[in-house]
């Protein structure tokens, strides 16, 4: 558990919704703030500040929870802070219908330097995609590399992300000389000179099929 929470990829309206739970790990009540923050880096909406039981548990699905247009579309991450009481949880994201397509991510206690996502796979298909948050107060400089099954390191791409401020792209927005080829094996290795929370998820192209890649991290 941990006194700030991330949830790198947060997106509502149109065809997503996503949901968070949230627990107090304490035997104690306390106060649990969400701030939702936007691709520009400013916050979306309003910050919620909400009581959560010893013990208890906090479950976020209204899509206008932030005081946001619902008819809207928004994207980007949440931060989630306590009093001091210990939290985890998770975040679902899925059709906004609540019948298709949905999968789940633990929300990142402690960012890392580096990390790696044992699955990228990009084709006619599939396709998929890593949202990496700056939770610092200073900019930081991402390395994505991905590699081969063997080993083979095939590209390369280093993003800057300013402090408080994410990127969410597709593979093949990471690396371009991929698109169109059929990368079905490999994995994705994400270092930086900060501790950045970062997520993966991969589905079908059409999002019939929707499914997270845990990170490992790997200091």
């Amino acid at each position: 558990g941990a006194t700030v929470l991330y949830s790198p990829h947060y997106v509502t309206g149109s065809e997503w919704a996503t949901t968070l739970s949230v627990l107090n790990l304490d035997a104690r009540p306390g106060r649990v703030q969400f701030r939702f923050i936007g691709e520009n880096g400013a916050q979306i909406g309003s910050a919620r500040s909400l009581e959560i039981a010893a013990n208890g548990k906090l479950h976020i699905s209204d899509p206008a929870f932030f005081g946001q247009n619902p008819d809207g579309t928004y994207t980007g991450h949440v931060r989630i802070s306590s009093d001091g009481v210990r939290l985890a949880g998770s975040a679902v994201f899925g059709h906004s219908n609540g019948t298709s397509f949905s999968s789940a991510l633990p929300l990142i206690a402690n960012p890392q330097k580096s990390v790696l996502y044992g699955h990228a796979v990009s084709n006619d298909l599939y396709r998929s995609g890593i949202a990496i948050v700056n939770p610092n107060t200073a900019a930081a400089t991402a390395v994505v590399s991905l590699y081969a099954a063997d080993g083979t390191l095939i590209a390369k791409k280093s993003e800057f992300i300013q402090a408080g401020r994410r990127t969410a792209k597709l593979l093949t927005e990471f690396f371009p000389s991929q698109a169109g080829k059929d990368q079905t094996s490999g994995y994705v290795k994400v270092t930086s000179d900060k501790p950045l929370a970062s997520y993966s998820l991969f589905g079908t192209s059409n999002l019939s099929v929707l499914s997270a890649i845990p990170a490992k991290a790997l200091q």
